[in-house]
């Protein structure tokens, strides 16, 4: 009886044993199946939404996404208004936090997508849906919709405002310089009587072209922080205009 005894529990516990590794077998081959149809979500956006700024973004589900082996999280690039800033890829990620940490610049690969976005500004933001996603299929899905935007700062007001100040001096300075000195005035003596020489068509263009290029490129550097828009033939304009005369 011990013998026949021992015999049934030792058959029991190895019946046991293979129907748990059989278990474990299926919840492997049923694990990255669950894991493809995981559908993340974009439910939150911390930071300033601006170009050259840093911004947290959490994703919900994004652990399990990024568990299937076709799914790259280093490849995640934000999404505004639909378009994809292509080659923003995530600074940090966090998985388990369901996070990820972007800085968003403007770089050749989104800078007609930047373009596009910024151009022709209404006001200093503007509202814009967001979302993140793989660089060549769609967004993920996001509370960030239409119905629900954020705010793209398509200048900083504080930038903004300051910038202005010194454009409006810089202009200033140049009236008071026309009116006071010689600096668009014709070469040569001055004139018997005290009065000054008149004012030169050539120097008055140069001095306007000066100003506007300056203020454009002022604005242009606030809107995308780019150093290198004068163009050599704006350089060339500046420098041909008294030669018009």
């Amino acid at each position: 009886m011990n013998a026949t005894r021992v015999m049934g529990i030792t058959i029991l516990m190895a019946l046991g044993f293979l129907a748990a590794r059989t278990s474990g077998v299926a919840a492997q081959t049923i694990n990255p199946q669950a894991t493809a149809n995981v559908q993340p979500r974009v439910i939150d956006l911390t930071g300033n939404l601006e170009a050259d700024d840093l911004i947290k973004v959490e994703v919900d589900h994004l652990d399990d996404w990024a568990k299937n082996p076709a799914n790259n999280p280093a490849k995640l690039v934000p999404y505004l208004e639909g378009l994809a800033l292509r080659g923003n890829y995530p600074d940090e990620i966090h998985t388990s936090k369901n996070t990820l940490h972007f800085h968003l610049r403007i770089t050749p690969e989104n800078k007609k997508t930047w373009v596009d976005l910024l151009g022709a500004p209404h006001g200093l933001r503007h509202a814009v849906s967001f979302s993140v996603g793989p660089e060549n299929q769609s967004p993920f899905d996001t509370i960030y919709e239409q119905d629900n935007p954020v705010l793209l700062t398509v200048i900083s007001p504080k930038y903004g405002i300051t910038a202005l100040i010194i454009v409006l001096v810089t202009l200033v300075l140049l009236f008071w310089l026309a009116r006071t000195t010689n600096i668009i005035r014709e070469p040569g003596p001055r004139p018997i009587g005290g009065k000054r020489r008149p004012y030169n068509l050539g120097r008055t263009q140069m001095a306007f072209w000066f100003f506007l290029v300056y203020a454009s490129y002022v604005v242009i550097w606030l809107i995308t922080d780019a150093l290198d828009t004068i163009t050599p033939s704006l350089l060339g304009l500046m420098a041909s205009a008294p030669a018009l005369h």
